[in-house]
């Protein structure tokens, strides 16, 4: 019987057109399919619009698979009626021919909240351009903002909320968890290895290539006091148990009962088979999980 954790691994395709290139790429979402992974996740921003450009290249020359895959992309700040339209047609274009199944607004803004943003969102669902829509990258008071928005234009509202969360970092809180289990909303986390910096590999400097190099705002996010103390407890547990600081942060992510998918991204095939290792492994990882949040009492991620 298949592990129903697996069933949260979604393929995050920031890496696609920016670290890897189509050809990789196409590897990827080979063997994505192959692990019967369906959920994918872009942005326009991506590349400049490679990875969904590069997805929807793959989609075209895979036809028999592709309506398994449930795809979706994420538009930029400003929004408006024109702008939201603008850049759903331009994304439609690249992705051709998939759907998209759930469009993000990627980053907050006020105009999320405006009545014509939202009428226009609302539109693209009636009309079957768009299936549902989705915040990313918004907090506890931009979400609420956007539900009250939502509720006093009677509008739909979003379906889906998409933020960082890992062990040592963490846009997810018991206010944003409970506000989508009041409205429904389903919670996707990503970068659950924190890109690359709860490997260990950045301890001694950023690695040339990786994604602290070629994305250096990252390095704010995650070279700070309280990261590094619960990436020290990491490092303890991985070294006392002798399990890879990897394969113990993964397990951390999927354990974590309020998301209902974990996006990861893969450059090569290994790092899903990293990814499906780790949940192979959560029931006897579980002690060591515990002990590391036991650790870190008083160290909030984030």
């Amino acid at each position: 019987m298949k592990n129903e954790l697996m069933e949260k691994i979604g393929l995050g395709c920031v890496t696609f057109g920016r670290e890897i290139d189509a050809q990789k790429a196409f590897s990827i979402m080979d063997y994505a399919i192959e692990k019967e992974i369906f959920f994918w996740d872009t942005a326009a921003v991506y590349g400049h619009g490679a990875s969904e450009k590069i997805i929807g290249e793959w989609l075209s020359a895979n036809a028999d698979v592709a309506p398994l895959v449930a795809l979706a992309t994420k538009i930029l700040p400003p929004y408006s009626e024109g702008s939201i339209d603008e850049a759903v047609a331009r994304s439609l274009q690249r992705l051709s021919p998939g759907a998209i199944d759930i469009m993000y607004l990627h980053n907050w803004d006020q105009s999320a909240t405006k009545n014509n943003s939202l009428q226009k969102i609302n539109d693209l669902i009636n009309s079957g351009v768009v299936k549902s829509f989705g915040l990313s990258n918004f907090n506890f008071e931009h979400i609420k903002t956007v539900l009250n928005c939502c509720d006093q234009f009677q509008l739909k509202k979003p379906a889906y909320i998409q933020n960082n969360h890992n062990f040592s970092v963490s846009d997810l809180n018991q206010n944003i968890i409970d506000l989508c289990n009041k409205n429904n909303i389903k919670i996707v986390s990503y970068s659950p290895l924190g890109a690359g910096y709860l490997t260990g590999k950045h301890n001694a400097g950023v690695v040339a290539g990786s994604r602290f190099d070629m994305v250096p705002a990252h390095q704010k996010i995650y070279f700070t006091g309280e990261a590094a103390s619960r990436m020290s407890v990491l490092l303890n547990a991985a070294r006392e148990f002798e399990v890879p600081p990897a394969k113990l942060a993964l397990a951390w992510a999927f354990d974590q009962p309020f998301v209902s998918k974990v996006l990861i991204g893969a450059r090569e095939k290994k790092h899903i088979d990293q990814c499906i290792e780790a949940i192979r492994s959560i029931r006897e990882l579980k002690v060591i999980v515990t002990k590391m949040e036991q650790a870190c009492k008083g160290i909030l991620p984030g």
